[in-house]
């Protein structure tokens, strides 16, 4: 029980944290909000999560409170959340009255605004006029369903095991609740999601009829046969919860007018063909249940299932049953082929392992890389565990941040998070002592998740549009970016000044969110403060590249001090307020006026407004903090010479652990897959043997020929 107890003061402590007044409700919420958003937006259950206020009373003076919300382009539904604080130091039990109250604020807030009589209400806030206004002119044409969620940090009682679905306006609602216990199962999670369970018996009585297939020491394969009907039920009720991470960004950016046509026609044409006509869909699990039935073997339940190919059937089959009627059902006669990889439980995270999370997704990765490859899915979609991170990893393990003046007196470590949950996976089975010296060492708000590491970099590249999308939207750019320049012309990447650099792109990032949090000018509540900060951030990077003649940023002082100076700060708050003038104003011309509140800052052409109307210039207090024109140009020539030499050790020491006998088996695989001529043939046989010591440029060729050989299927 303490470790849950010590959760939650870790939990309360970060909600409540500077600027956030403790006897203002508002002010809690929307921290909480935010905590429990980014929490769960990285365990991807959301993807781009709005946090900001909506508080009031409705007819009949009935209170209305909403906290943030989501669209999920994927399954069409609109996500409300409100939230529960519990400021005690005791945990508390929150119950099914207790639950059923909060929520109907919620519910009342959507039906004054499918009616439009939200605009007449007296209220204490409405800082998501985006939301009342989709809800008022969109609830009836684009959402299929609503799913509220109630974020707590008391404990569900033993008799709020669930709540009900109802209608609400007309669609179905159902209802979620993320207390302190689910929330700490999450972060113990070896995924770094939740693994929910999905039990097949709720659709049909025996489960699905199954057949092994195939097994590994990793995996168990199976084949099975799924209804149209059970497969529109299961996504009603998970939505595209059920997709890898991958798929939902790939479904989402599609859009919701672009279903596959030719699978909407099958179902409609063909339905008794479907399964010879349609590939079926790929999923993974971390666990199943199976139940033998005299010959035939039942699929009773699987743990986190996850699709990895065949969301776009899932999603159309889906659209399919929506559009029933009479009782007549479409997809009533559809079989869909389901082939399942369920990964063994010695891949997850054990207590003389705890690193294991990221052998898990690693796999679960290429699992889904290889479902994809008859697919228009781009590479950049399976960058999370591209060289990129390991080489960053890397770095943040063995680079000690310098203290803070004032502030600490030992060096601490940033985190970076290659696979989701591996934060948590490293201290589940430390110690108090233990855990207690690892979280000085390397303190929680020292953590970088994948996504968080692509919207830092992003904001001084100049793309605060892209940020402004989903987070998963903006890592597929980042990642576009990192492929297209990796290699000799990407050495940079792996530089310790790239990783320090980045680094201190976080800590401005970090800080200036807390800054416009508590600014006098900016709309509480409203969810522009990612998109102030990200432009803010990508706005003084455009002023110093136009205005100060070739200097930069001092990027080294940031890491040294781990803090901006007071003239960083004072001059990011000054570009801030206007940035927020410009970027909020209520006119946004054409192209804003078909996109709504916060989709403008999706779009470039906020970008290119501010950087043509914030009418500013560059303080001379600041100017006199960036480094000269030629520091930058040395900085660069160190950078290059530090890459080259990175590149040219890494490549040395990847050909050489392999051995001999590696380069035996790759001269017997290259014979009869890629064979290889000449002076090529010739350094793989010297390879063979264990006195050869490749020259500089004998490695770049053999290192060539190792990486073409492994995408090509080699294998040690």
């Amino acid at each position: 029980m303490s470790a849950l107890n010590d959760f939650n003061d870790e939990l309360k402590n970060t909600i409540l944290t500077d600027g956030v007044i403790e006897s203002d409700p508002a002010s809690v919420n929307y921290s909480m909000a935010i905590e429990y958003g980014a929490r769960l937006t990285t365990a991807e259950v959301f993807d781009n999560f709005i946090p900001g206020p909506v508080a009031g009373e409705g007819k009949n003076r009935r209170r209305f409170r909403v906290d943030g919300y989501q669209l999920d382009e994927a399954d069409q539904s609109i996500h409300i959340i409100v939230t529960d604080f519990e400021p005690g130091e005791e945990i508390r039990t929150i119950t099914k009255s207790d639950a059923e109250n909060i929520f109907r604020q919620a519910e009342h807030f959507v039906e004054i605004c499918s009616e439009g009589s939200i605009w007449d209400r007296t209220s204490s806030v409405n800082d998501q006029p985006e939301l009342s206004s989709y809800i008022e002119n969109s609830l009836e044409t684009e959402v299929a369903k609503i799913r509220f969620h109630l974020f707590t940090n008391r404990e569900i009682s033993k008799q709020l095991s669930e709540l009900s679905s109802k209608e609400i306006c007309g669609k179905p609602a159902d209802y979620q609740i993320w207390d302190l216990n689910r929330m700490w199962a999450l972060a113990l999670s070896a995924m770094g999601t939740e693994e929910f369970i999905i039990d097949f018996t709720e659709f049909t009585d025996k489960g699905l009829l199954c057949l092994k297939a195939n097994e590994t020491d990793e995996y168990e394969g199976y084949l099975a046969v799924i209804s149209g009907e059970t497969l529109a039920a299961m996504y009603d009720l998970y939505g595209s919860r059920l997709l890898e991470g991958n798929v939902r960004a790939y479904l989402g950016a599609r859009g919701k007018k672009s279903k596959n046509q030719g699978i909407l026609n099958t179902i409609r044409e063909f339905p008794d063909k479907f399964f010879a006509y349609n590939n079926g869909i790929s999923c993974i699990s971390t666990g199943i249940e199976l139940e033998q039935d005299g010959d035939a073997l039942y699929l009773k339940s699987a743990k986190y299932l996850q699709i990895v190919n065949g969301g776009q059937t899932t999603a159309s089959i889906y659209v399919a049953a929506k559009a029933s009627t009479n009782g007549f059902s479409p997809v009533g006669g559809i079989s869909v082929q389901m082939k399942l990889s369920v990964i063994k439980e010695r891949v997850t995270a054990e207590p003389d392992q705890p690193d294991q999370s990221a052998a898990l997704e690693d796999l679960i990765s290429k699992i889904a890389r290889y479902s994809n490859t008859q697919n228009t899915v781009n590479e950049s979609d399976f960058f999370s565990n591209h060289e990129f991170h390991r080489v960053f990893e890397s770095h943040s393990k063995a680079i000690q941040a310098p203290p803070i003046a004032g502030e600490t007196t030992k060096g601490t470590y940033w985190f970076y998070e290659r696979a989701r949950g591996a934060y948590n996976s490293r201290t589940a089975f430390m110690s108090g002592a233990e855990l207690r010296r690892f979280k000085i060492e390397t303190p929680p708000r020292q953590k970088i998740e994948k996504i968080q590491l692509a919207k830092y970099i992003h904001a001084w590249e100049q793309l605060p549009h892209h940020i402004c999308d989903s987070g998963q939207k903006n890592f597929k750019k980042f990642a576009e970016t990192t492929l297209a320049a990796w290699g000799e012309s990407g050495a940079r990447y792996r530089t310790k000044e790239f990783f320090q650099e980045t680094i201190a792109k976080a800590i401005m990032y970090r800080r200036l969110e807390k800054m416009v949090d508590k600014a006098p000018w900016y709309p509480k509540g409203s969810g522009y403060r990612q998109g102030v900060v990200s432009y803010t951030i990508a706005l003084l990077s455009h002023l110093i590249q136009i205005e100060a003649s070739g200097q930069g940023l001092n990027f080294k002082t940031i890491w040294q001090e781990q803090k901006l100076g007071s003239i960083i700060e004072d001059e990011l708050m000054r570009i801030a307020e206007r940035t927020c003038q410009v970027i909020s104003a209520p006119a946004y011309e054409t192209v804003a006026n078909s996109k709504q509140g916060l989709e403008w800052f999706k779009n470039e052409g906020c970008w290119s407004k501010l950087k043509e109307t914030h009418g500013l210039s560059l303080s001379q207090a600041f100017l006199g903090t960036l480094m000269s024109r030629d520091e930058v140009v040395q900085g660069q020539r160190n950078r290059q010479h530090e890459a080259r030499v990175n590149t040219e050790v890494d490549q040395i020491t990847e050909i050489m652990n392999i051995g001999p006998q590696g380069w035996a088996q790759l001269r017997g695989w290259t014979e009869a897959n890629i064979p290889r001529y000449g002076t090529e043939a010739d350094l793989i046989r010297q390879m063979t043997t264990s006195r050869f010591y490749p020259s500089p440029r004998q490695t770049q060729v053999l290192y060539r020929i190792l990486r073409e050989s492994r995408d090509a299927g080699f294998g040690l």
